[in-house]
């Protein structure tokens, strides 16, 4: 919504802006490759989590989850280009895969996985499972081997070019 009331001379400068550094023409401006980060506790219980929220600046690293804000033009950016490649990406992912696709978001796996312990509980069977929580997976991502699998992927070549520029320039701030 606020995209769409921002003047057209604008958002043609926005396009402009964006087309240029997908060809290449010039990189990010500074200030789009810069991410905050902030460290928010992890958990689900939100009365606790309002109690503690005096000590969150105080909290063990492992027991924060760090999200990392970039702007928002960048975001835009992303989301644009996420939604142009879903159909390409929905034709090769395993079908189980969950995270960051339409219908199969990852709370939709922490929901259906909530409904099959409850049902195991109600009928007295045994249940099993192991959770696995990557820790603060944002920096060991491989991103030259992310911008290879795009390519072969067949993802244009301006938007390869483009992430790859963001991250090259990216400054993460805590």
């Amino acid at each position: 919504k606020e995209v769409a009331a921002m003047p057209d001379a604008l958002l043609q400068q926005v396009a402009d802006l964006l087309n240029d550094i997908e060809d290449g023409k010039r990189g990010w401006p500074r200030a789009m490759t810069i991410g905050i980060t902030t460290c928010i506790p992890k958990g689900g219980d939100k009365e606790a989590e309002a109690e503690k929220e005096h000590e969150v600046a105080t909290a063990e690293p492992a027991q924060t989850r760090p999200i990392t804000n970039m702007s928002v033009i960048t975001a835009l950016y992303d989301a644009i280009r996420c939604k142009d490649m879903e159909g390409a990406l929905e034709s090769i992912l395993p079908r189980q895969m969950h995270g960051a696709r339409k219908g199969k978001e990852i709370h939709g796996v922490s929901l259906k996985l909530a409904m099959e312990i409850e049902r195991a509980k109600l009928r007295s069977q045994l249940m099993v499972g192991v959770s696995v929580d990557k820790e603060k997976y944002f920096d060991t991502l491989e991103y030259e081997l992310m911008f290879k699998i795009m390519e072969v992927m067949g993802v244009p070549a301006g938007v390869v070019r483009a992430w790859r520029a963001l991250y090259e320039d990216l400054k993460v701030r805590y």
